[in-house]
């Protein structure tokens, strides 16, 4: 007897949905005001990161605690 695949629905709504997302994804990522923003996201988030760096440093020499610096 040959066998017969067995068709799993969820396998395949889960193809479904990961083909419209990769769709989808490249649609954005194809769109330049959407990359300008993330590359701005980036860039702020970067920022926030220095900031609060510096405040941990502030505060464990504020402390006299001791720090990798």
């Amino acid at each position: 007897m040959a066998e017969e695949k067995v068709k799993n629905p969820f396998m395949e709504m889960y193809g479904t949905w990961e083909k419209m997302m990769a769709e989808s994804f490249d649609s954005m990522m194809r769109n330049p005001a959407f990359v300008a923003n993330m590359a701005k996201a980036f860039e702020h988030s970067l920022i926030s990161k220095e900031q609060i760096d510096r405040c941990v440093q502030d505060t464990l020499r504020a402390m006299s605690l001791p720090s990798t610096r």
